[in-house]
């Protein structure tokens, strides 16, 4: 057999026949056996698999269904998957990626996957917001490169290699655990797609090229255009050309120098590509760096050690790895890897091994090459602020997977090296299939994943966070349906989803506390945190933690209208001026970082209507009104229009009075009136002081005196100037109930709740004065505010059944039974008014206890 007959045997396995000479006893023994019908004869004389090629047909289509299946099998569990963590920012929460026409926009975050970007928007457009059909796609598109890099393999191999030895490449590249995350991975799609076409290239090209009598310029063509796809989707596509270089000197060796046009024509392609994608970058943010939150860390540091390192032990144990890895960047785990000059060594000798296999021409050196130069590249393009991801070992994968069947196939034909290979080939396919399989069942549940990625790696902090966030995420689900059962007049259901909310936050803040211990600096777990505890109700730790999230991110919308609307919330609870006006600055910060929601500024306005700025009040709700069919917009507006109307004419009315009498008390208090009402409270102190140091007894002014007071948060010295309420009107309140009862209208609770327990020796309607507090709370529906002023009352007054009274009452409103008739046997120990039990007996479907006889109770005793 000639040279070149030997090299088409080698790439095709499709070895001509050799013509031998026809003896006349052969021909004879045709003639017998004939059927007289030639075509008959010619039919049947046809093998059934049409020789070696239909053979090798045959198990071409077996092995690739035998590895697409058990590749299916491993991954089945993952249909079920939802959106994780990436897959959320970049696709569900990225409404550009669900439309091509917005493809452009979608790129702003993963600027060097443009084609993967169009699949997940195409996939979005076609089947809407359903996880399933993504997870699909990756799974068939992990499917497909396993079969190629089979085929790729098979072509690579001597003829006659039993098939089992190529198909160990497929069923390797299938079933490897470090290719989970690239295939649960929405975001994964590109390191699929690029190895992909790079595996596209490769075939395509040694089919091209495969006879020496000439070369398929319709494969060629194609294995070029596989070449742009491929770098449409990453640009580690730029490898390309030196694989194909490499494959070409394996299959051919000396022979590749009547081809090095063609490759000069595959360089020249990758250049142009190279530098029409640096003329093209701009400095805005890529998906790493959108996604990772390490401020404080260099880009300047590149870590290749790190990457090889990370590279090396991660396809050498497999076991370890967990999906967490993203949160760890280059600079946080240096230093727990393989030290430099270990990685550098060893990656030198990875290197030295592959150009001496390639000298020799074994596909192990292509392996090689294509596994170290991969992890070099990838070693390039990360820097110590983007984090380390499997994902970015997927394609080196399939250039190390190649040397597992030429390992094995050089104990082709030694029973007991091919025995033991066999078996210890058999035992990693297993190892392999069991750890994908689990993997992808722990990637089922967000929360699992989350925290088997805590237990793989307890000291990083975003396992914690997400953790902290998806409890974060359940209790906000159910304090909105709390909210709308109570719309339904479901009491005890509200309560229970009530309830079950405040424990979900306070799992959420165990997470988020592990995670702010872990890493102080992250303004995103501060601000979680930070609301999570101001959903538990405690708005003295949460306002820190505000603090702290936007002093790490100053220019962050969220962070800042989040600051805004609590102070603007606690001013609203406690009647704080400072942080009234504080709110103030940071909604008109936050405006000028983005577009405030219709709520957002309508809230705004009220926050300046409280302050007596009613003109820019009346300009923002104009503003959502004219803008938003916003109804609480329009109400505001029209109730702003209606009081700037009345102060219009407070105003005119004072004048009129004070021209005629500098001195007149009604003049004085309503210009004072005025004053408060236009937020000029220092000027209307001074009015009302004047006018109550010549009328006493004027209880309008005292009243108005007080509220000012209350607004600057100066009640203490109020008290202490104006000790003496002047006598009320017959029939009217004690002048302090009725000054607690406007700061409580007015939001100043703490102002109130000062006015009450100074007057309580003072007047028996303030004898209790929480639940004076709790009656206010009730009436101007602040239900649990009222509670929790009740809770209290129970402590400090422990003989008074009124508060327990209250809190039935509020049980039965909300439906809440089994509380009521708790709280009800309370009042009842502590001597509550027969008729008022009875009633509320009746109420919650109890008979009246019935009075026993004294020796009947002697007995009971």
């Amino acid at each position: 057999m000639t040279e070149e007959a030997s090299e088409d045997a080698l790439i095709d396995k499709e070895p001509e026949q050799e013509a031998s000479p026809v003896s006349s006893d052969s021909v004879q023994q045709q003639d017998e056996e004939s059927t007289g019908d030639a075509a008959l004869d010619k039919r049947l004389s046809e093998p059934v698999f049409q020789g070696i090629q239909g053979i090798d047909t045959a198990q071409i289509w077996i092995s690739a269904f035998l590895i697409a299946v058990l590749g299916v099998i491993v991954y089945s569990g993952i249909f079920s998957s939802p959106f994780h963590y990436l897959d959320q920012v970049v696709v569900r929460d990225n409404p550009a990626a669900h439309r091509v026409a917005t493809l452009p926009e979608a790129l702003a975050v993963e600027p060097s996957a443009p084609l993967p970007m169009l699949t997940i928007a195409l996939t979005w457009n076609l089947f809407g917001e359903s996880p399933l059909p993504f997870h699909v796609v990756n799974v068939l598109l992990h499917v497909l490169n396993a079969v190629l890099l089979y085929l790729l393999c098979r072509r690579l191999l001597p003829a006659g290699t039993p098939e089992p030895i190529p198909m160990l490449a497929g069923l390797f590249m299938a079933l490897h655990p470090l290719n989970t995350e690239s295939v649960n991975y929405i975001v994964g799609r590109g390191p699929l797609m690029v190895t992909f076409f790079a595996l596209l290239t490769l075939s395509l090209f040694s089919g091209a090229v495969r006879r020496e009598d000439g070369l398929c310029h319709v494969r060629l063509g194609l294995s070029m255009l596989c070449m742009l796809l491929a770098w449409a989707c990453d640009s580690s596509a730029a490898l390309l050309p030196p694989l194909l270089l490499a494959l070409d000197w394996v299959l051919h060796g000396p022979g590749i120098g009547k081809r090095l046009l063609v490759h000069a024509a595959y360089w020249a392609a990758m250049v142009v590509l190279i530098g029409a994608s640096w003329a093209a970058q701009d400095s805005g943010p890529d998906f790493n760096t959108l996604v990772s939150e390490h401020p404080g860390v260099t880009s300047d540091d590149r870590a290749d050690a790190f990457m090889t390192g990370m590279g090396l032990t991660a396809s050498l144990a497999p076991q370890t790895l967990d999906h967490n890895m993203p949160a760890k960047t280059a600079s946080s785990l240096l230093n727990q890897s393989m030290p430099a000059p270990v990685v550098a060594v060893n990656a030198a000798a990875l290197l030295g091994v592959a150009v001496v296999l390639l000298l020799y021409r074994s596909f192990a050196g292509l392996g090689l090459l294509w596994y170290g130069a991969s992890l070099a590249w990838g070693a390039y393009s990360i820097t110590a602020e983007v984090p380390f991801s499997e994902r970015l070992l997927y394609l080196p994968m399939a250039g190390i997977i190649l040397v597992i069947p030429w390992l094995i196939s050089k104990a082709t034909g030694k029973k007991v090296p091919m025995i033991s290979a066999g078996v210890a080939a058999a035992i990693l396919l297993l190892a392999a299939a069991s750890g994908t399989f689990l993997r992808n069942r722990v990637w089922a549940n967000e929360e699992y994943l989350w925290q088997d990625a805590a237990e793989v790696h307890p000291e990083s902090p975003l396992p914690q966070q997400r953790l902290g966030t998806i409890y974060y995420g359940r209790g906000m689900a159910a304090l909105q349906q709390s909210a709308q059962l109570a719309q339904e007049k479901q009491g005890p259901a509200a309560a229970a989803q009530q309830e079950q909310a405040q424990q979900v936050f306070a799992r959420a803040e165990e997470y988020l506390r592990e995670a702010h211990e872990l890493d102080p600096r992250d303004p995103q777990t501060s601000f979680l945190l930070g609301r999570t505890v101001a959903l538990l109700r405690r708005p003295d730790e949460a306002l820190p933690l505000f603090m702290d999230a936007l002093r790490q991110d100053p220019a962050n919308f969220d962070y800042t209208l989040q600051l805004a609307t609590f102070l603007d919330g606690r001013a609203s609870a406690a009647g704080g001026m400072n942080d009234r006006l504080a709110a103030i600055d940071y909604f008109k910060r936050a405006e000028r970082l983005g577009d405030l929601s219709p709520d957002a500024r309508t809230q705004f306005a009220s926050s300046l209507a409280a302050t007596g700025d009613l003109e820019s009040a009346q300009r923002e709700l104009a503003l959502v009104a004219a803008s938003y069919d916003y109804k609480p917009a329009k109400d505001q507006l029209a109730q702003v229009q209606a009081t700037m109307k009345a102060l219009a004419a407070m105003q005119a009315r004072a004048r009129q009075l004070l021209q005629q009498d500098p001195h007149s008390p009604e003049g004085l208090r309503l210009h004072a009136e005025q004053l408060v009402g236009s937020g000029m409270i220092l000027q209307a102190t001074y009015v009302l002081d004047q006018l109550l140091r010549k009328f006493p007894d004027d209880v309008n002014a005292w009243i108005l005196m007080g509220m000012c007071r209350a607004i600057v948060n100066d009640h203490a010295h109020f008290v202490q100037e104006w000790p003496n309420a002047p006598a009320s009107p017959p029939g009217q309140p004690s002048p302090w109930i009725d000054l607690a009862r406007r700061c409580a209208a007015n939001g100043r609770w703490d102002a109130s709740r000062a006015y009450l327990e100074f007057a309580a020796g003072r007047t028996p309607e303030a004898a209790l004065p929480l639940v004076a507090l709790a009656e206010f709370a009730l009436s101007f529906q602040a239900g649990a505010l009222a509670t929790q002023y009740l809770d209290e009352a129970t402590k400090l007054y422990p003989e008074s059944p009124r508060p327990w009274i209250m809190l039935c009452d509020i049980a039965v409103s909300s439906q809440n039974l089994n509380s009521a008739r708790e709280y009800l046997a309370e009042a009842e120990e502590r001597g509550a008014d027969a008729q008022q039990v009875a009633e509320r007996r009746a109420k919650i479907g109890e008979a009246p206890v019935q009075e026993q006889p004294d020796a009947f109770k002697s007995v009971l005793r």
